[in-house]
């Protein structure tokens, strides 16, 4: 994920674009589709690939969050803890972790609905990617644009190769950080740039871009961790 924010920094040394339509659009370097991660570990490594790809994305959520959150304020009129109070994937993350730490265990009767309720998220969750594509992008981003659908799709998973070579990671876990780094963009990105002022359309075009892009690309990588 930092490779992707320092990757999506380097095109401001040379492109004018607004203030807000390159931090709207910014986020898109790094960001990533919780949904499609779930359902692919699951799809290709069951239970444990699901509990793996669970705890990168749990860790990983506040971090990309915050990093968002920030430069949207820093380019805009708003204010930067106000926002990062008002949002729920921060929030939602926190507690969860609190209440792994704390022990808790819900009774079984709520383990069952939660778990039901966890299930239908992830199909529900792929269900309203596909409703919210967009191919409509601005003519002015576009070369901002097809920077960060390779640097979302072909570069970080390079990096996470790299990387996870790096400290030794093997099997389950190797495969599972590649893939993480080969998801497309989260459609949340979308919902925090027009709520806080932001470019929505032309993140609406990079979430529709590295959506049906990772439809290759994805099943590529994928095909070369499971060889």
């Amino acid at each position: 994920m930092a490779g992707g924010m320092l990757l999506g920094l380097l095109p401001k040394l040379f492109t004018r674009l607004p203030a807000l339509t390159y931090a709207s659009m910014f986020q898109c370097a790094y960001r990533f589709n919780s949904y499609i991660a779930l359902a692919v570990a699951g799809m290709l490594f069951g239970a444990p690939g699901i509990a793996t790809m669970g705890l990168i994305v749990g860790a990983a959520v506040p971090f990309a969050n915050l990093v968002s959150v920030w430069m949207l304020a820093r380019h805009g009129e708003v204010g930067l803890w106000r926002e990062v109070a008002r949002n729920p994937l921060i929030w939602a993350t926190a507690s969860g972790f609190l209440l792994n730490l704390a022990g808790f265990v819900p009774p079984a009767p709520l383990q069952a609905f939660l778990g039901r309720l966890a299930d239908a998220s992830i199909a529900l969750g792929l269900i309203t990617v596909g409703a919210a594509l967009r191919l409509d992008g601005s003519s002015g981003v576009k070369a901002f644009a097809s920077w960060l659908v390779a640097v979302k799709l072909l570069a970080l998973p390079l990096i996470a190769i790299g990387v996870g070579t790096l400290f030794g990671l093997s099997g389950l876990n190797f495969q599972v950080v590649v893939l993480f780094a080969a998801l497309p963009t989260a459609s949340s990105a979308y919902i925090l740039a027009m709520r806080m002022g932001g470019d929505g359309r032309s993140v609406a075009w990079l979430i529709s871009a590295t959506t049906l892009g990772s439809m290759l690309t994805l099943s590529g990588w994928a095909a070369w961790l499971l060889r």
